[in-house]
């Protein structure tokens, strides 16, 4: 139901950028950011089992061990009906806090959450937000499509995690 993409390097690649910025003259550098972007999609239904689709993962931080520092989050193709959206949308960060409203549409929390901020113009993020390596976003949705336009339907939701993946570097190692 659930697909995920995520931009990574292999340790291999890892150590070659390393180096490389070693022989540059870099190597007083203490990291090294290379953009990435997870990608979440996932097919809300509006009948059964339920409009209320919850605690869906979103995998932060690589497989070589660089953490996540995100920095827009994107929907791709929420669809809206009279400027309604027709899936609300409420995401927790690796944080703790709750992003909800901007561009992403509603929250459908009824209680009040500690820490909900609302990202910026174009879904910017600001400051940017650490995602440790084994973290998650976790994201509810909720399926409205049959208050707005009377019709119950399934809606695909694609979510864009953009950022940067923090590799550190080590400064004792000299140029190969």
């Amino acid at each position: 139901m659930k697909d995920i993409y995520s931009s990574t390097f292999t340790p291999e690649q890892t150590v070659e950028l390393q180096s490389m910025f070693q022989r540059c003259g870099f190597s007083g550098a203490e990291w090294v950011d290379i953009p990435a972007w997870l990608l979440f999609s996932v097919t809300v239904p509006a009948l059964s089992p339920g409009p209320l689709l919850a605690n869906q993962k979103q995998s932060a931080g690589s497989a070589q061990g660089a953490d996540f520092y995100l920095r827009r989050i994107q929907a791709i193709n929420l669809t809206t009906v009279g400027g309604y959206p027709q899936v609300f949308v409420q995401i927790k960060l690796p944080t703790g806090r709750y992003l909800q409203g901007g561009n992403l549409g509603g929250s459908f929390s009824a209680g009040s959450n500690a820490g909900v901020f609302t990202p910026g113009p174009l879904g910017l993020v600001k400051p940017e937000v650490l995602c440790p390596v084994g973290t998650n976003f976790t994201i509810d949705l909720l399926n409205v499509t049959d208050l707005y336009s009377g019709v119950a339907t399934d809606e695909v939701v694609t979510l864009v995690f953009e950022g940067v993946y923090r590799y550190r570097l080590e400064t004792s190692c000299g140029p190969n």
